[in-house]
């Protein structure tokens, strides 16, 4: 039980230490620990679902698809880890209040 919680900590600590430096350093810590946390439980989340649902079913890709299979399910893999990233700094984002807004509208006089 401790090793399964240090790794939660360690995982939350390190995605908000990225976070912090990526895509602009400077930002303070109360700004990305929401993002941090949120991209520590999709990553636990997604370790665990394959530790459970899909580990058969990975053991047994190779055998059905051969090289191509396993190379879908690592990339559909990445594809929900970088989803994770970006909504949790979507979260971050939107929690600081500095999401960008549309580009203003011109009126032309009509």
């Amino acid at each position: 039980m401790f090793w399964r919680v240090a790794i939660i900590v360690v995982t939350i600590a390190a995605s908000g230490f990225a976070m912090k430096l990526l895509p602009r350093a400077g930002r303070p810590w109360p700004v990305v620990i929401p993002g941090a946390l949120f991209f520590g439980i999709v990553v636990r989340g997604m370790v665990v679902a394959t530790g459970v649902f899909f580990a058969d079913k990975i053991s047994r890709a190779n055998d059905l698809y051969g090289a191509l299979g396993v190379a879908i399910v690592v990339l559909l893999w990445l594809y929900l880890l970088a989803w994770g990233w970006v909504a949790a700094q979507f979260l971050n984002a939107g929690i600081a209040g500095v999401t960008r807004t549309s580009a203003p509208v011109f009126d032309d006089g009509d």
